[in-house]
């Protein structure tokens, strides 16, 4: 799986200089790893499918927390092919503890079965949800306190979260620029 490494050259960077990454190739290469005391890669391929996967350790603000990507590819005997990928990441705080959230999780997955049907899945899980130390959780309609649901744009822990230097923001789930694919839904 030589994702990362295309992706490097792709922005112009020697893949040589991206300080982890993880390379498979079959059969000659089946499977690679890189780690450092802060993350870890790893790659796997086999005659129908590479996986990848990426975990970094701690959080922007230096607790403890971690946040894992996995990327799949896979070809069935019958000539189905699915592509997947999942991001999770655990115990993370922003903003001094303002935005915290206990557990995230991101997926999407195409699948094109032999009559070339396609077939797409998203989601996306936020647990332990709390703004400025209310409970919360994240809907498609926003920010939800207690009962009451309203857009993020107009929550009133906005201003809490703005003075602390957070902008957040839900993307919904769509189709790639083709169509031919699917973007999970994601705060940002």
């Amino acid at each position: 799986m030589d994702t990362a490494a295309s992706n490097a050259g792709f922005a112009g960077v020697d893949p040589a200089s991206v300080p982890l990454t993880a390379t498979s190739s079959y059969p000659s290469h089946p499977t690679a790893e890189s780690s450092t005391a802060t993350g870890s890669v790893n790659a796997t391929s086999d005659n129908r499918s590479s996986t990848g996967a990426a975990q970094v350790n701690n959080t922007p603000d230096g607790t403890p927390g971690r946040s894992i990507a996995r990327t799949t590819a896979s070809c069935t005997d019958d000539g189905t092919i699915t592509a997947s990928a999942e991001t999770v990441s655990e115990a993370v705080s922003f903003g001094d503890g303002t935005l915290r959230i206990g557990r995230l999780r991101s997926a999407a997955s195409a699948t094109i079965d032999t009559t070339g049907k396609l077939t797409t899945a998203s989601t996306l899980q936020v647990e332990g949800f709390t703004v400025l130390g209310q409970t919360g959780a994240v809907t498609d309609q926003g920010i939800v306190l207690g009962d009451l649901s309203v857009p993020a744009s107009m929550n009133p822990v906005a201003k809490g979260l703005q003075d602390a230097g957070i902008a957040l923001s839900y993307a919904s789930t769509s189709k790639d620029a083709d169509g031919s694919g699917v973007v999970a839904p994601a705060l940002g």
